[in-house]
């Protein structure tokens, strides 16, 4: 297993001060996240080093970019026997997040999503990166709601086209899906030669339901009440759920019947799929000689919460301390993610 040497940079300088680490990749977040804690002082240097909100940070392992962003809290304290700093970022994706989205106009016509992620993304300085070929497929009309951030707008337009938005290690968006993940060789095991050396499962049903029924309106029925039964409408069943919990959903959107029935599906499936996730703590950053990664699919034997088969790694937590060196992998059911798909809203019914 190679060893752990990380590198810190902090306002362009490297910064060796720092006791622990710790960063978050997750592939349903659009912005990596760390947590530092330093000292501002050590061997070497004449003076205190500063830290302050909105620098900018970066974590590398080796020839590998953990993270590049921005710090956006400090927290001092001191006692009689120790000064430390607490500092809090995320990557350059994170002002997305935070702020608003601005385009003249605020509407695109027939235009790609990668092109109106780019523009959504241009004031900011960051690259919008179409990993999958859906990023590339033309909109009908996108437009921009009243206050929405960035974030929120991206997010939007990538679930039209069932994508995922989230982040590349050195600040880019990136947009892609579940179907480019990594598949690799290596497994999750646990037992006295396995590499699992905690795991923690969660099974949780209050959000899915027996049936789904998405209730809609067309351009016909602009106003009409959602309760009309001439609206259209569509409906799935998830057949694990024996007793009786139906959902009806009202569309966001002007949609017909077609696009109801993928929708309800679309619950369906995703529902179901994260219903069930996992925990799973392993010595070490690393697999094989390669970094842990999200967005990889990774065959488990871990008879003891239930687990056996092939899982997709959503996320990954790269920790560093005085208690050792591990990484925290977030598991979930694949079907979470293979049915992203919403719905687009009938060209001839969009912007009423």
């Amino acid at each position: 297993m190679p060893d752990v040497t990380p590198a810190l940079h902090i306002d362009g300088q490297i910064y060796e001060g720092w006791t622990s680490v710790e960063v978050t990749r997750d592939i349903e977040r659009m912005a990596g996240a760390f947590r530092l804690q330093l000292t501002d002082r050590w061997p070497g240097i004449e003076s205190k080093r500063a830290v302050k909100p909105g620098f900018e940070c970066r974590l590398t392992e080796q020839n590998e970019t953990l993270v590049t962003g921005w710090i956006d809290s400090v927290d001092v304290s001191f006692g009689s026997n120790d000064h430390t700093i607490s500092a809090v970022g995320r990557d350059k994706t994170g002002d997305l997040v935070d702020c608003a989205a601005i385009h003249a106009g605020g509407e695109w016509k027939d235009q790609t999503v990668a092109q109106i992620a780019t523009d959504l993304c241009r004031p900011f300085g960051i690259t919008a990166v179409a990993e999958a070929p859906e990023a590339r497929t033309t909109i009908g009309t996108f437009k921009l709601e009243e206050g929405e951030t960035a974030f929120a707008a991206i997010e939007r337009l990538s679930r039209l086209k069932g994508l995922l938005c989230t982040s590349f290690t050195d600040g880019r968006l990136r947009l892609t899906t579940a179907t480019v993940a990594n598949v690799t060789d290596a497994a999750l095991k646990s037992g006295p030669d396995g590499n699992v050396l905690s795991a923690t499962a969660a099974f949780n049903h209050a959000e899915r339901f027996s049936s789904y029924t998405i209730k809609g309106q067309d351009s016909a029925a602009d106003f009409a009440s959602p309760d009309d039964a001439t609206a259209p409408a569509g409906k799935a069943v998830d057949a694990i759920i024996s007793r009786y919990r139906p959902t009806t959903i009202l569309a966001e959107d002007v949609v017909d019947a077609a696009a109801c029935q993928k929708r309800a599906e679309w619950e369906a499936s995703v529902r179901a799929g994260r219903a069930r996730r996992l925990s799973v703590t392993v010595q070490g950053w690393y697999i094989d000689g390669a970094l842990w990664q999200p967005l990889t699919l990774v065959d488990c034997e871990i008879p003891e919460v239930n687990l056996t088969g092939r899982m997709l790694i959503s996320a990954v937590t790269y920790s560093l301390s005085d208690a050792g060196t591990t990484a925290t992998l977030t598991l979930a059911d694949p079907a979470a993610f293979t049915g992203l798909v919403q719905p687009e809203a009938p060209a001839e019914t969009w912007g009423w």
